[in-house]
């Protein structure tokens, strides 16, 4: 439940907050860089997943840096960190990132903490959003360039976490193909560690209709959904890719989900 509720005062603060242009052109907290060409040694103090060597999406730059490895992780077990990390292919490949914090002891919102996330080596200071909209107040960002390789810093006075660093999903390379009446849909890479990817070809009568019928396979990450499309003459193919990890030890969570559409769907999906 404390994830849907991020989720919720993640979008509704996107929608009635920020403005700027989405994709890798623009950005509202974070320093802009080319994304990084290749992952930190793996690590795994402080009890954290092995970091292994990204998948660098298209859009990223062929001359990108080499990033720094990341420092040491650290945590004052007083905080509680609920993390949400989404992509969406029709946005570019910014990345939006929402951290809820909160006083692990009293279960109160922390408003006055520095927030730092994004990819190792490059994190960015998020800005604290609060509306009307918004369950509870979320720091959030948006990051210039997804990476399955992530680092996160919460301070507040002695209350800490450090240099936590997490693995989402991998961006995947996409291919798709019609087999007599069925679309084959293939991705790479596949079977990543606590991935789930679901696929799903869509259909409209026509490009400007609204009206959507699915046909979907999953959740699984195999790297092969074969799926029997709707019947209508608009169709397109729908990935989504969700991680879901541990933060530390007070119960936080971190949910990464890559959203990608292969065909051309209708502005309103």
């Amino acid at each position: 439940m404390r994830m849907t509720f991020l989720r919720f005062a993640f979008t509704s603060a996107l929608v009635a907050t920020l403005m700027a242009p989405s994709g890798c052109g623009g950005s509202t907290a974070a320093d802009e860089q080319p994304a990084p060409a290749s992952a930190p040694p793996d690590t795994t103090d402080g009890g954290r997943e092995p970091l292994a060597a990204p998948v660098v999406p298209d859009a990223a730059p062929p001359d990108a840096p080499v990033v720094a490895p990341p420092l040491p992780y650290s945590d004052s077990n007083t905080l509680r960190l609920d993390i949400s990390v989404d992509v969406d292919s029709w946005g570019g490949c910014a990345a939006m990132v929402g951290v809820a914090v909160h006083d692990a002891a009293t279960n109160a919102v922390v408003r006055d903490a520095v927030v730092m996330a994004g990819p190792v080596g490059r994190p960015s200071v998020l800005n604290l959003v609060d509306s009307v909209y918004m369950v509870s107040p979320v720091y959030m960002g948006e990051v210039f360039c997804y990476q399955p390789d992530w680092e996160f810093s919460v301070e507040r006075g002695p209350d800490h976490v450090r240099h936590l660093g997490l693995r989402g999903p991998s961006f995947p390379n996409v291919d798709v193909t019609r087999n007599g009446d069925f679309v084959v849909v293939d991705w790479s890479p596949a079977d990543e560690a606590g991935v789930m990817t679901s696929v799903c070809v869509k259909g409209t009568t026509s490009p400007a209709d609204l009206a959507v019928e699915s046909s979907c396979d999953g959740p699984a990450d195999d790297g092969r959904a074969v799926i029997a499309p709707p019947p209508l003459p608009n169709t397109w193919v729908a990935i989504d890719k969700f991680k879901e990890l541990p933060v530390g030890s007070t119960g936080g969570t971190a949910v990464f989900r890559l959203h990608l559409d292969h065909g051309t769907p209708p502005d309103a999906h």
